[in-house]
């Protein structure tokens, strides 16, 4: 359990890390964002460098070391072979019987002996007992036991060269070892190869101390080269830079002042035809346009604007000027709106003035007709009233009728009720006389048998023959009742039928007699109910029509003050067409609206109206 929250812990701890780095690298990203140009081109130029300088550091540098390596590895490596070629051929003059062992051996080593290359390497050869065989420049070492030689860092190398050969047959190591005729050990590379047939581990060994040399002298040229280009290419970079940062900063001086409203400055004067220059030229061309914009702004702006200027776009894509290009088609439509609606004005003003008069006279003469409709009103009124109390008598003998109605309806259907257990009863005496019928039918069958049976015995059965011969007759006589009671018994049944189905005819009636009455009955409430309606609607009548005559009366003051205000309304419009006139508008633009006859009068004059009358009504109620 411990462990497991030590695990968590940590998992969590690492991940609070993993997001503080982030963030770091992060704010450092937008740190760099923030960064003049003039530094940015310079930071890529010295991360070049450095990518550059670590190339060669920690690649080129020690693969071209690698292949000096490779190439002493190949030379030690042919040096050996070689020696092994001709150790085998001296060998195979042993074999061949030419020479006796130990004089191949002689031959071999003294030729081995002599081998020189690269003016101071040689090679070696001890046995597998790690004795040496032949050194050729310490000769005192010939025939000594040298498995516990070291090197100055304590490497047993012959030991480990026996090592090499006896178990991979051939390989390299390195040794420290002191050139011949000195005595400091230097850094030697060694191929070692086992000549199994004479047990002998012959080897060579090169200094690569030259391979350090040559690595520090290719290093002194490459960083010499490196830092004569870098600076040469520092100071392009640096001129460069200079020259970009020089051009920006009077885009970024006239940028800052169109931002302000600021349009008075000069042009940008960039010789160039680079990118900057382009940039240049297209911030000109931006302020020119934005120059002529404002000139036609300022004509609008004006007091006696001209609105007839055609604005020249710069292009398709010149949403700046096909705005001013569209606002002064809409102050155009607008201000010739505004000049027709006066005009109209003026002339619906004098409109309202002659209505208002007409209506002064006949709200007079409408609050004499509306006397007489007053005592009408009342008239009807009273009518309505004497109909609502006979509709509610009526509604009584409705309801008794549909009481009547519904009770006989019950009777009629217990009757139904009735006729069908009759029918029930029919049916079952039916089959008790078709019972008695086969009853007499089988004593009839059995009389039959008894006088066939009293004709076989003679005498004996004559007694028995006349009595079987009666209950004979009898069955007969009986057969025959059940028949005339069978045919009374269906023709009940029949006259039972044709009398449930009257009844049943009679019940429908009934039941359509029941819903007659009921929807009569919901008329007559109806009626009663739309005659309470009509009287009460008609003393609402009685009292909007007492309404409507102070509204007359109110409607002919108002029309008096309306015609006063329709004068004082038409000398506004005159002004204001006079307002409108001062503007230089587009002859196409100017909208005109068609005007009104002068005998009619616009709906809107008639709502002003009627909100006048509204709020003069209002105003007495209050008072």
């Amino acid at each position: 359990m411990f462990l497991k929250l030590f695990t968590i812990r940590k998992s969590i701890r690492f991940k609070s890390i993993q997001k503080k780095r982030y963030r770091e690298e992060e704010m450092k990203l937008k740190g760099f964002n923030d960064w003049k140009i003039f530094l940015k081109i310079l930071t890529l130029f010295l991360i070049n460098v450095l990518i550059f300088i670590g190339f060669v550091f920690f690649y080129y540098l020690p693969e071209f070391k690698k292949s000096l390596l490779k190439e002493k590895e190949t030379a030690v490596k042919q040096t050996i072979e070689m020696v092994y070629t001709l150790m085998a051929e001296y060998y195979d003059r042993f074999k061949s019987g030419e020479l006796t062992e130990a004089e191949a051996k002689k031959r071999a080593v003294l030729r081995i002996k002599s081998i020189r290359y690269d003016k101071t390497n040689y090679i070696w050869i001890n046995d597998m007992d790690i004795k040496m065989v032949m050194h050729p420049i310490q000769p005192a070492l010939d025939g000594k036991d040298l498995s516990d030689m070291k090197d100055p860092s304590g490497k047993r190398l012959f030991y480990e060269f026996t090592e090499i050969a006896k178990k991979q047959g051939a390989g390299f190591s390195n040794y420290l070892w002191p050139k011949p005729g000195e005595k400091e050990p230097i850094l030697k590379l060694s191929y070692i190869k086992l000549f199994k047939e004479w047990d002998w581990v012959v080897g060579t060994g090169i200094y690569i101390d030259d391979v350090d040399k040559q690595i520090s002298e290719k290093t002194f040229i490459i960083v010499l080269t490196l830092a004569i280009v870098a600076l040469l290419v520092f100071m392009l970079v640096f001129i460069i830079a200079k020259r970009i940062t020089r051009y920006i900063k009077p885009l970024i001086q006239l940028a800052d002042e169109i931002a302000k409203g600021n349009l008075n400055e000069n042009k940008i004067q960039i010789a160039s035809k680079d990118e900057l220059g382009i940039l240049a030229v297209s911030f000109n061309k931006m302020m020119e346009g934005l120059k002529y914009k404002l000139s036609i702004i300022e004509k609008i702006a004006e007091g006696n604007g001209d609105f007839t200027i055609e604005v020249e776009l710069a292009s398709e894509n010149d949403l700046f000027g096909k705005a001013i290009a569209k606002m002064l088609d809409s102050l155009n439509q607008i201000l010739g709106q505004v000049n027709a609606t006066a005009e109209q004005m003026a002339e619906a003003s004098n409109h309202v003035s002659d209505a208002s008069q007409s209506l002064s006279t006949g709200a007079a003469e409408q609050a004499s007709s509306l006397e007489e409709i007053t005592s009408s009103a009342v008239e009807i009124n009273s009518q309505a009233k004497q109909n609502a109390e006979n509709a509610i008598q009526a509604k009584a003998l409705a309801d008794k009728a549909k009481i009547n109605a519904e009770e006989g309806n019950g009777q009629m259907k217990e009757l139904i009720v009735g006729m069908s257990e009759i029918n029930q009863s029919s049916e079952e005496i039916k089959k008790i006389i078709k019972v008695i019928d086969d009853i007499a039918f089988q004593i009839n069958l059995l009389a039959l048998n008894a006088n066939v049976e009293a004709a076989r015995a003679g005498k004996y059965g004559k007694g028995f023959a006349v009595v079987a011969e009666e209950v004979r007759n009898l069955a007969v006589k009986s057969a025959t009742a059940v028949k005339e009671t069978t045919k009374m018994v269906e023709k009940s049944i029949g006259n039972i039928n044709k009398g449930n189905n009257l009844v049943q005819v009679t019940a429908t009636k009934l039941d359509e007699i029941t819903v007659d009455i009921l929807k009569a009955a919901d008329l007559v409430s109806e009626i009663t109910a739309a005659s309470r309606e009509q009287s009460a609607g008609l003393d609402q009548i009685s009292t909007g029509l007492n309404q409507i005559e102070q509204v007359t009366q109110t409607v002919s003051a108002s029309a008096e003050q309306s015609a006063a205000a329709s004068e004082e309304l038409a000398s506004q419009a005159v002004q204001l067409k006079g307002m409108i006139q001062r503007f230089k508008l587009k002859k196409e633009k100017t909208v005109q609206i068609e005007k009104k006859e002068t005998s009619q009068i616009s709906p809107e004059i008639f709502a002003m109206l009627k909100k006048m009358v509204e709020e003069e009504m209002n105003s007495e109620k209050e008072e």
